[in-house]
Formats: structure tokens, sequence, C-alpha cells
């Protein structure tokens, strides 16, 4: 009995000790805490549900909490999914990872909200589209949904495109076209198409006979990010550039041509 009563006061012990660490732990670091957890559930869960109903809404805190209630309390999955849709981009992959069971019962809002035109300060569909790379990657409905993407990721502040980048891997073919055009698109802001050349050379890092259209297309500044690349894959690129000046050359002859034979008209 004694023995039985030292064992539940130490498994208590440990449960306040996890959860008072989740609780002030970064968000990266949860999952692993959560884990820990399972052995002390019984003591853990009680505290974690007292302390989730004082916390303030849309804090770090109830985040964690959350996250950690999930697998007990199916009520979590509406909270975190609108967690999903505004929070920072470090701390969006736990969320989605968290939610990834329950991701066939999300798809369809996830889809809604990508659809949608209004106005999107908080870039709601971009976090929806993220979550949807890794929950629905093969959808036909990228087709339609790979423009607007695209023009949100190039819209966001340069400190955060790695993590968006990352999100979004798992679909940048559907995103390479979309993204071609607003790195053609001189009208563009600077900002913008220098954005969207990043993610090119990176998309694009394993076909060289893309990276080779794009540097033939390219002004000056994106010619360096996309040449590097294009570098990597040594002399496997020289035939791609000379096949794409040589295109560019044929365009430029028949173009000549067609000047010369209008030329000739007008002379008779």
């Amino acid at each position: 009995v004694i023995r039985s009563s030292v064992v539940a006061e130490q498994n208590e012990t440990n449960a306040t000790r996890l959860v008072e660490a989740l609780v002030k732990a970064d968000t990266v670091r949860v999952p692993d805490i959560v884990k820990q957890l399972g052995d002390y559930r019984k003591w853990a869960d009680p505290l974690l549900e007292c302390n989730l109903s004082t916390s303030v809404d849309d804090s770090v805190e109830k985040l964690h909490l959350s996250l950690a209630l999930l697998d007990q309390d199916q009520q979590q999955v509406d909270y975190l999914y609108r967690q999903l849709l505004q929070t920072e981009s470090q701390r969006f992959p736990v969320i989605r990872d968290a939610l990834e069971k329950h991701q066939l019962a999300l798809r369809e809002r996830l889809w809604e909200v990508v659809a949608g035109r209004e106005a999107d300060p908080r870039l709601e569909r971009l976090h929806a589209a993220a979550a949807l790379a890794q929950y629905d990657p093969t959808s036909p409905l990228w087709n339609d949904a790979a423009v607007e993407v695209v023009s949100q990721l190039a819209s966001i502040s340069p400190v955060f495109l790695r993590d968006w980048m990352s999100a979004l891997r798992p679909v940048r073919e559907q995103l390479l076209p979309p993204l071609g055009v607003i790195y053609r698109d001189t009208i563009r802001r600077e900002s913008e198409r220098s954005l969207v050349t990043e993610v090119l050379a990176d998309y694009a890092a394993d076909k060289p006979e893309v990276l080779a259209e794009l540097v033939k297309d390219a002004d000056e500044t994106q010619f360096a990010v996309v040449f590097a690349r294009l570098q990597e894959h040594g002399t496997a690129a020289i035939p791609l550039l000379e096949s794409e000046f040589q295109r560019t050359l044929d365009w430029q002859d028949a173009l000549q041509s067609l000047d010369i034979s209008n030329d000739s008209r007008l002379s008779l």
C-alpha cells in the first residue's frame, strides 16, 4: 500500500511537471511533451482541463493545452481548426500535424476557404492551402486554386517565406505554372517577383529543363538566382541552355524574315 502511494505521488508529480513544461514550452516542443504525458494521463488530464478552462482564448497557453487534449477531447478539433487558419508560420506545422487524424472531416471545409474570394487580410486561404498540401495533394481542385495560392504566397514577408514554401512543397508541381506567370510579369512589384524567383528556383531545383527556360526569361536579378541552381546540374545543363537559346534565335529569325517579307510587299 505504501509503495502504491509513493508511486502514485511520483506519477502525480511527473504529470504536474510535464503540464507546467507544456504551458511554457515553445510550440515546436509540444508534440514531444504530449508523448511524454502518455504514461501519466490519469493525473495529467484533470490538470490540463483545469488549466484550459482558465486560459485566455487564442493564447499560446490555450493552444498548447488544446493540442495536449486533442486525442481525449474531440471538441478541441474545431478550436484547433480555427487556429490553423490564423496561426503564425512557425506554429502552423504543429497544428497541421496534430489535426492530420481528422483530415477527412476537414478537407471540404479547407477547400471552401481556399475557394473564397472575399478580403483575406490574415491569409487564411494560404493557411488552408498549406494544410491541404499535406492532406489532399493530388486533388484536381488544385487546378483552380493554384493561382490564388501563389498570389497570396507572393505577398508574404520574406521572413516567413521558407516556412510556407516548406508547407506547400508537396504541391510544388501544381504551383510552378502560376509562379512562372508572376516571374515573367514585369508589371508586378519587384518585391513580389523577387520572392517568386526564390520559390521557383527552389521548387524547380531538380528540373533543369524548367530552370533553363527560366534563365532565358530572367532579368539581371533573377538570372543570378536561377542560374546558380542550374549550375548545380553541371554539364547536363549545357545542351538545355543551347536548346533554349536556339529556340530564341529561331524565333528571332522568323520575326526578321516576316519583317523582310512585309518590307518587300510594301516596296511592291
